[in-house]
């Protein structure tokens, strides 16, 4: 059996975790889930209308895009990502046996001027 290159988003996902592990922060450009942009907007308070504001796309594109009813255009989730980290949020990748997620950067802060782990 010939050997095959992994494919891009297992790559995507290394490096996300070795970023996270080194820096304590997701990787920025690393692709992030629908169900991520969803739970980070709630998470923020923000209505699909406001991440659209601020992420200069249109309510019709957010909305599609978290019912997952088209296929998302890398420009759009990467609008929708950096609006989101601009506001605080920082996108943890699945590993570890546990699946992705999202947390404020001014959680990540407390935590470690409290020195716990």
């Amino acid at each position: 059996m010939a050997w095959s290159a992994p494919p891009c988003s297992a790559i995507r996902a290394k490096i996300a975790l070795i970023a996270r592990a080194v820096t304590g922060f997701a990787l920025i450009g690393a692709m992030i889930s629908l169900r991520q942009i969803r739970a980070a907007r709630a998470l923020l308070g923000w209505s699909q209308q406001m991440l659209a504001d601020k992420a200069l796309l249109s309510v019709k594109a957010v909305a599609r895009l978290e019912r997952n009813e088209v296929t998302s255009h890398a420009a759009t989730v990467e609008a929708l990502e950096r609006t989101l980290t601009q506001a605080g949020v920082v996108f943890i990748p699945a590993g570890h046996g546990l699946g992705e997620g999202v947390q404020l950067a001014s959680d990540l802060l407390l935590v470690k001027a409290e020195g716990t782990p």
